[in-house]
């Protein structure tokens, strides 16, 4: 779904960021070529789920979204 979304609307994946809500999402985001994700969760991330991603995939993790300022 990402990958369409992004050809279809010219959404440059590399220089993009992800905002999901489970794990499932920053995966997507993964292997869609993202190279940031923001998890918006109060759940833990574990050593193997995050040793499940690409090097140097970078998460964020927050419990609001208020937590997130711009660049």
């Amino acid at each position: 779904m990402l990958l369409k979304a992004a050809k279809d609307l010219n959404i440059d994946l590399c220089n993009s960021v992800l905002i999901g809500d489970s794990w499932r999402d920053i995966q997507a985001a993964d292997a869609a070529g993202l190279k940031q994700s923001i998890f918006l969760s109060k759940e833990v991330v574990t050593p193997e789920q995050a040793e499940g991603l690409s090097e140097g995939h970078k998460i964020n993790i927050v419990t609001s979204l208020s937590e997130i300022s711009p660049p």
